[in-house]
């Protein structure tokens, strides 16, 4: 029979094998998830290129390619600092004692593992602003209410400063003090992602059931701003979900090492899913809001629809309503509901845009 010396399997634990699967594993999804943040980089840039054209959103484009641009470039430093830390692994130092695992552990106060950290924390905290931002204006007059939330984000970026310094002293990320901070740090910034998360999306739910009260399922499901696609990528979800993941993994040093790398990168994707949203026209806005509760909001259709007329249920209630829809175009509908004891009423027209 063979055995570990003559089958090249390294001498090593099952456990300390293990880990040296999970090291090789985080690089790579690192990558994937990198050329995903590329590509939609690209799109993202070009579409803001196009609405620079336009004198009212010149200058406000501006800003998003410049925010855009932050996030890539730091996206793109840890992705070649941790490119270089794969090679010093695998290739370089594969005969550590201890395995792979057990180098990258060594490395973590080192220049590769730091300047990688930091670009990761910058990221956290422009991708946690711009949910902030977000989170004020989907509630527009509530701006109070991101009080909570911004004390949170004070808290975050601070632990996390004193994270980054506690390795640079220390020499390890699992030492005490470190990881007491990294805790924190963690804790603070996946809690607000969560909490803006689930107040965003909660609050497109709400605006998704108004306009299902109001004018039916079709025009709650064709919505631009309040289908499922834009309550995913308008709360985050996918950096909310990611980082629970890790949160939990965490502490159980389980498989946190496979996910603490491309969790920097999808912190990077998030946001500018929300800004490609907002050159394309599709995301929440301050005017956006403004339509939705007044009655104005724009739909999408493919089909075209001529409905009027008024329909009276066996209660005694009856429903009027005026919904006119050319197909191929983009359209607001316009109009108000107003109820009444034993009856209801709805009025609408259509407002091409």
């Amino acid at each position: 029979m063979s055995n570990s010396s003559t089958s090249g399997l390294p001498q090593e634990t099952a456990s300390e094998l293990f880990i040296d699967k999970t090291t090789l594993l985080s690089p790579i999804l690192t990558g994937v998830a990198y050329g995903m943040l590329v590509v939609l980089v690209c799109q993202t840039l070009l579409l803001f290129k196009d609405a620079r054209r336009k004198p009212l959103k010149s200058q406000r484009s501006w800003v998003f390619i410049a925010y855009v641009l932050l996030i890539f470039t730091l996206a793109t430093i840890a992705f070649a600092m941790g490119t270089r830390l794969a090679q010093l692994t695998f290739v370089e130092n594969k005969d550590f004692p201890g395995g792979p695992g057990a180098y990258v552990f060594s490395m973590n106060a080192s220049i590769p593992v730091l300047t990688a950290d930091s670009a990761y924390v910058i990221m956290s905290w422009l991708a946690d602003g711009l949910m902030l931002w977000r989170f004020t204006l989907i509630y527009g007059d509530n701006r109070w209410l991101a009080l909570f939330p911004g004390a949170i984000y004070l808290g975050s970026v601070a632990s996390s400063i004193l994270f980054l310094t506690t390795i640079a002293q220390t020499g390890s990320i699992l030492s005490v003090q470190a990881a007491n901070f990294a805790l924190s740090y963690w804790s603070l910034t996946i809690s607000l992602n969560i909490i803006l998360a689930l107040a965003i999306a909660g609050r497109i739910l709400y605006m998704r059931h108004q306009i299902h009260t109001a004018l039916g399922e079709i025009h709650s499901k064709n919505s631009l701003y309040i289908s499922v696609a834009a309550i995913i990528i308008e709360s985050a979800a996918l950096t909310a979900v990611w980082s629970l993941a890790f949160i939990i993994c965490y502490p159980r040093n389980t498989v946190w090492n496979i996910l603490i790398s491309p969790m920097g990168q999808i912190t990077g994707i998030s946001p500018v899913l929300i800004l490609f949203r907002v050159a394309r026209g599709r995301a929440w806005t301050a005017s956006t809001m403004k339509e939705a509760t007044s009655g104005t909001l724009e739909f999408n259709h493919d089909t075209s629809l001529n409905a009027r007329g008024t329909e009276t249920h066996e209660d005694g209630t009856a429903t009027s309503s005026s919904i006119p829809v050319d197909p191929g175009h983009k359209f607001a509908i316009v109009g108000n509901h107003s109820e009444a004891k034993g009856s209801s009423s709805s009025q609408w027209e259509e407002t091409k845009v």
